[in-house]
């Protein structure tokens, strides 16, 4: 996920915080069938140090995606378009060589690169937001 430096969110509480306030993930999985992605919500242990969610044995994901395979879940919080229009003095100029107009896409989203691990019922990954 591209993150130019002055938005860049660093902090482990921040991006824990975030994952708890938004909690459906995309888990997304390489498998032999190829890329396989599902929608799970997903939890932090007391520790903070793993992610906690529960997979159907009848799903996709579980069968496909063995034991140890590098798994990416993306989260996903609040978005909003930023036009350049709401601010005063960016209207679009006929000239030439005027500035670009930019507007951008503002949105909070932390991805967590890890392993699947299978525990009983549940599939836990380690917690390392990127």
């Amino acid at each position: 996920m591209y993150q130019p430096p002055a938005f860049k969110e660093t902090r482990k509480k921040v991006l824990l915080d975030a994952i708890a306030k938004h909690p459906l993930a995309t888990l997304v999985c390489n498998t032999g069938e190829g890329l396989v992605a599902n929608h799970l919500p997903m939890v932090a242990d007391g520790d903070n140090t793993q992610l906690h969610s529960h997979l159907s044995r009848g799903n996709d994901l579980y069968q496909q995606c063995e034991e140890g395979t590098e798994v990416l879940a993306i989260f996903q919080g609040p978005t909003a378009y930023i036009s350049a229009d709401w601010y005063p003095g960016k209207k679009k100029s006929t000239a030439k060589k005027s500035p670009p107009i930019i507007m951008w896409w503002c949105m909070c989203a932390a991805n967590c690169i890890s392993s699947m691990k299978r525990a009983g019922n549940f599939t836990t990954s380690s917690l390392l937001p990127t």
